[in-house]
C-alpha cells in the first residue's frame, strides 16, 4: 500500500487570528483552480475554527497527498469527540462538519492518545497540484 506524502505541517495557537493564518498556511502549499481552492479554504476554516472554539487548544495542521487524494488535517489536544450537530435554522453554531461534508469527498475523526485529528480529502487533485 501506497504512503501518504507530507506536503506541509505546522502548529498554530488556540486563538480567532490562528484559523486566517491555517487557512493562509495551506493555501500556499496548494496550487489549484480556484474552485478547489475555495473548498479547501472554506473546510479548512471550519476545522481550525472548531480547534479555537470547541477544542481550546494549540492546533496542528498537516498536509498531504496519496496519488490523487488531497488530505487535510487538524489536530487538537481534547478527548472530545467532533461530531455532526443538527441545529435549527437559527443556530448560530453547529454548522461547521456538515458544510466539510459538503465541499470535501471525504472526512473524520481520528483519536489518538494526546487528542484527535479531525481530516478531509478531495478526490481527482491533478499530479501537478501540490
Amino acid at each position: 500500500m501506497a504512503e501518504r506524502t507530507l506536503i506541509g505541517e505546522r502548529d498554530f495557537t488556540p486563538d480567532a487570528a490562528s484559523v486566517s493564518s491555517a487557512r493562509r498556511f495551506v493555501l500556499s502549499l496548494i496550487d489549484a483552480e480556484p474552485e478547489l481552492v475555495d473548498s479547501v479554504q472554506l473546510a479548512v476554516s471550519e476545522l481550525a475554527t472548531n480547534a479555537v472554539l470547541h477544542a481550546r487548544s494549540p492546533f496542528r495542521v498537516r498536509v498531504s497527498r496519496l496519488g490523487s487524494r488531497l488530505r487535510v488535517a487538524v489536530h487538537d489536544t481534547s478527548p472530545a469527540a467532533a461530531t455532526k450537530k443538527d441545529y435549527g435554522p437559527t443556530a448560530v453554531t453547529g454548522r461547521g462538519l456538515t458544510i466539510v461534508e459538503q465541499l470535501t469527498d471525504d472526512w473524520g475523526v481520528t483519536p489518538d492518545g494526546a487528542g484527535k485529528w479531525v481530516w478531509f480529502e478531495v478526490n481527482d487533485v491533478p499530479q501537478e497540484v501540490r
